[in-house]
């Protein structure tokens, strides 16, 4: 995206109109999207607190709004603070979720919104979410039973602009969002991308433009690739949506919505100091114990501490030590030494989350994945924040032995010290991974012909993914190395279903020529053991032995 100056120029912030939402008056038109695992009662309330006009629940499954009373209010938390709000469901059978509906409506939510788009592969396979997108019959007969069942709330939905990226007219989105304003919904919703894109490349603003073109006396938000305040009036500026969905952006950083208020005002964003941030995050702390008790709390903060860390001056260094929290104790611990009273408060990272860009700073020097592989790289995002990427360039197969543990750790060790002896004082973090039939070690096909050798081989059999991990620093002599180990069953594959596979996969440079996140569904009966490790990288024993490296004194096992 385009680099604009953080404070516009004198007279030159946006006039940003108020959201409507049928009767509903919502006063600033950035507001927070549904976030699974993250918009729950409790961040909700943290987002309030920095000036978030709206927010919505995360997804919940209509008939998990079928439950007995007592059950129901166990999974819904509701707060008097924390209106207006949307409950979002999803779900396959109409009548269901009409039903779901009047039980929303019953717990007092101000919106009930409909989830058409949700790309996750689990929900797909169940037919809920983004399948619907799909099934315009389906998703037109849900908004038709939910407006009668409900006439006195706002309904909303949440669509992408495809159900598949090569559909280029996007016919069922046009029906379903026409079809949904004839029935009455107060606004849409639109992610930029299609359902089998995912969150991948970058989502398409322009549609969102011809949308609101299409609908100008209608309520429509944007959503995707709103990662900053900035992004978010961006959107509203260049394609004329009514409001902006903070989603990713949201995440780690609740400021996001003072933030854009303040550019909308002609200000300069306002930054949290380490003080800010600190009593935010022990808010926040607070209010998940308050509401789920202090064991699930603890659980809940690890994972939003590995994103609050994302602002910290030192953002790596304190993401791994959330990742490391189990107890309070260590909860506390962190928060001590990374958040207290007398640590240095200038927040250089609060700036570029704040800032019109939304490129992420440059990454340190002091960690390199010695990988050419973008999974790799995506994966490892997880738990560093800031690495480089190096490839190592060897040639893996004067490394073969007939123990696959063995060829799998000692690959990787051979990356990291060939990309170490370039960088001695950075810390290196190398894997390999093979995929092993009984004695047999399948690397990387060099042709299709030996790619259908191996899927044949494969075929309805169970086979081993290993793979071998190695952490490295030359100038402390230092070497750790580990492996991770998972089972696959294949489907039976006929000939001619390999052909096919292979005409359209990307087999050349994958250990045993398939990629389970593409083509799981068509070659995979049975997955046991870690899934990042089939796809390449095993976060959790990445993270165990970084954690090991860094503080022996943990115990972190070695394999």
């Amino acid at each position: 995206m385009p680099e604009v100056s953080p404070k516009p120029p004198q007279g030159a912030a946006p006039i940003l109109k108020p959201l409507r939402l049928g009767p509903l008056e919502i006063d600033f038109p950035v507001v927070l999207a549904a976030l699974a695992g993250f918009s729950d009662l409790s961040y909700r309330l943290i987002c309030r607190s920095t000036t978030a006009p709206f927010c919505t629940t995360e997804a919940m499954l209509d008939r998990q709004m079928l439950l007995d009373g007592k059950l129901r209010r166990k999974l819904i938390k509701l707060d008097p603070a924390d209106h207006p709000l949307a409950g979002q469901i999803m779900g396959f059978d109409p009548t269901v979720m009409a039903r779901a509906a009047v039980v929303l409506a019953e717990m007092g939510f101000d919106v009930i919104d409909l989830n058409f788009a949700c790309p996750v592969r689990k929900v797909l396979s169940k037919k809920r979410g983004g399948f619907l997108m799909s099934r315009p019959d389906i998703a037109l007969e849900t908004v038709r039973l939910v407006r009668a069942a409900v006439p006195e709330k706002p309904v909303t939905l949440k669509l992408r602009r495809a159900f598949l990226e090569t559909d280029a007219e996007h016919a069922a989105f046009w029906e379903i969002a026409r079809g949904a304003f004839d029935l009455g919904v107060a606004a849409v919703a639109v992610h930029a991308r299609s359902v089998d894109q995912k969150y991948r490349g970058r989502a398409d603003w322009d549609f969102l433009a011809r949308v609101k073109a299409a609908f100008p006396d209608r309520t429509i938000l944007g959503s995707g690739d709103v990662l900053t305040a900035a992004d978010a009036l961006r959107m509203i500026r260049e394609t004329g949506v009514d409001g902006a969905l903070a989603a990713r952006g949201a995440i780690g950083n609740p400021w996001i919505f003072r933030q854009a208020r303040d550019l909308a005002a002609g200000r300069s964003p306002f930054q949290p100091s380490l003080e800010d941030q600190r009593e935010l995050i022990l808010r926040h702390f607070e209010l998940a114990r308050e509401i789920y008790g202090l064991r699930r709390a603890v659980k809940i903060m690890r994972n939003f501490g590995i994103h609050y860390a994302r602002i910290h001056p030192h953002p790596a260094k304190v993401r791994m030590a959330f990742v490391g929290i189990k107890s309070e104790t260590d909860w506390q611990g962190v928060m001590a030494e990374h958040y207290g009273a007398t640590a240095h408060s200038t927040v250089v990272g609060a700036a570029a989350v704040a800032n019109e860009g939304t490129d992420r700073p440059e990454a340190a020097p002091g960690i390199i994945l010695a990988s050419a592989s973008p999974r790799r790289g995506e994966l490892l995002k997880r738990i560093v924040d800031d690495f480089r990427i190096v490839p190592s360039g060897i040639d893996e197969e004067p490394l073969r032995e007939r123990n696959p543990v063995g060829y799998a750790v000692r690959a990787a060790i051979a990356k990291a010290e060939t990309v170490g002896g370039a960088y001695p004082h950075a810390l290196i973090i190398a894997a390999d991974t093979l995929v092993c039939l009984e004695n047999e070690i399948f690397g990387k096909p060099t042709d299709r012909n030996e790619a259908r050798d191996m899927l044949t081989k494969l075929s309805g059999r169970r086979h081993r993914v290993v793979t071998g991990i190695a952490i490295y620093r030359k100038s402390a002599d230092r070497l750790l190395h580990g492996h991770e180990t998972s089972w696959v069953t294949f489907k039976t594959l006929e000939p001619d279903a390999i052909e096919r596979y292979l005409d359209t996969a990307n087999y050349l440079d994958k250990a045993g020529a398939y990629v389970i996140q593409e083509s799981g569904d068509a070659l995979v009966e049975k997955l046991e053991g870690d899934y990042d490790n089939v796809v390449g990288f095993p976060v959790g024993k990445v993270r165990d032995l970084l954690l090991e490296f860094e503080h022996p004194a943990t115990g972190a096992a070695k394999s």
